[in-house]
């Protein structure tokens, strides 16, 4: 009958809908991000998100205002090819620089994107570095830490890259 055949196409398209959404919702799953922030994130972006923080260039210096997830500069993506986005844990405090912990910027980004696919470390003295990688698709997510003492690691920076 032709309720049936137009129910059917219905749900045909319907069910195309779908699909196209969960191929679009995979192919940007295979994007890294932090906070929001990704290789896509813009100059113009950043001045909306981030209305008191100080922008020269490419990098923003984030306000106490604007501060969030222990994110204090960022670094934003050039056009083209190479492109990288490094985002900077370093805080200045009265007793000098300071550093979150490695692991509280590791957690989410464990639950968000299983475990590193890398880890490459180095020791110096008492001092100890740790880069933790991830590839996925065309890009690379890296979380550097580091210790200056035997104690637990402070995060200093993550980038996420064009993959080699």
């Amino acid at each position: 009958s032709t309720s049936t055949r137009a129910g059917s196409h219905l749900a045909l398209a319907a069910a195309l809908v779908a699909v196209g959404s969960l191929l679009g919702s995979q192919a940007s799953a295979q994007e890294f991000s932090f906070e929001g922030l990704s290789q896509h994130t813009t100059l113009e972006e950043a001045r909306k998100r981030y209305p008191t923080s100080t922008i020269t260039d490419r990098h923003v210096y984030l306000s106490t205002s604007d501060a969030h997830d222990h994110i204090s500069t960022i670094e934003l993506p050039t056009e083209g090819r190479g492109r990288r986005l490094k985002i900077f844990f370093e805080r200045t405090g009265a007793d000098g620089p300071q550093y979150p912990w490695c692991e509280e910027v590791l957690a989410p980004l464990r639950l968000r994107y299983g475990d590193p696919t890398g880890t490459e470390r180095s020791y110096e003295g008492t001092s100890a570095a740790r880069r933790m990688t991830w590839q996925r698709g065309k890009e690379v997510l890296s979380l550097a830490c580091f210790s200056t003492d035997v104690r637990p690691l402070r995060a200093e920076s993550l980038t996420i890259t064009d993959a080699p």
